[in-house]
């Protein structure tokens, strides 16, 4: 997710993030028939984030719009998506958005100030 959102002391990780989306989009359109897609999990509970302190953790999941970290089996069942798809190539299936599609920022502030 860091390839839609920049964080401080993560500029290298949001090139890449960027640069794996733009060479899926490319690749799907040089390698067609051939499907390429990609999966942007979000969040996803692993065991390393699972160690993060609460305070920590809420702070990353509060602004999601479903306020929860993902399962790892939640995240697999993107790429079984994207693989038995098909008809969808140069697509990013994005799980865990940070924003809603059509909310802008102040009713996302309006949510956010709810789930507190």
């Amino acid at each position: 997710m860091l390839a839609h959102r920049s964080r401080k002391g993560a500029p290298l990780a949001t090139a890449i993030g960027g640069a794996i989306e733009h060479l899926t989009r490319g690749l799907a359109i040089d390698l067609a028939p051939v499907r390429i897609n990609a999966v942007c999990p979000g969040l996803i509970l692993k065991e390393d984030v699972k160690q993060m302190p609460e305070e920590v953790l809420r702070t990353h999941v509060v602004p999601l719009p479903m306020p929860r970290g993902g399962s790892p089996i939640e995240a697999a069942t993107a790429y079984v998506y994207s693989m038995l798809n098909s008809y969808a190539t140069g697509q990013i299936f994005c799980c865990g958005r940070r924003r809603l599609p059509g909310v802008n920022n102040r009713q996302h502030n309006s949510l956010d100030a709810l789930r507190r």
